[in-house]
């Protein structure tokens, strides 16, 4: 009988095992149109997490531009994909940058527009 396979990707099996710390976690924002807010979201994050991942799906009100001048990793859609595609986008970058890759029991996902109210 066949070994079960992991649902996870390589990659995140072997990051899995890590501690997490400041250096290896990774907050993944994507952003569609949040000119007047991501700023504020962004630099509220870097006040906690080092690494930060914004993916901009395909804006057109200069999103990217709001925040080019921040210790960011920024990802650019040329047409919007959908929040799913920037998140594993996102996900893709943090694995390849050696963030720990974890599934946890309780998580949250939420855009750049969750401050828009």
């Amino acid at each position: 009988m066949p070994e079960p396979r992991s649902p996870l990707p390589q990659g995140m099996l072997a990051a899995a095992s890590r501690p997490l710390h400041r250096d290896n976690v990774a907050v993944v924002i994507p952003a569609l149109n949040e000119v007047l807010r991501i700023r504020d979201v962004v630099s509220g994050v870097l006040r906690h997490c080092a690494q930060v991942i914004v993916i901009d799906d395909g804006s057109d009100d200069g999103t990217a531009e709001r925040i080019a001048d921040l210790p960011v990793t920024l990802l650019r859609h040329s047409e919007r994909q959908g929040k799913g595609a920037s998140l594993r986008d996102g996900f893709h970058e943090a694995l390849q940058r050696g963030c720990a890759g974890r599934l946890e029991r309780y998580f949250a996902v939420c855009g750049a527009e969750i401050f828009s109210q």
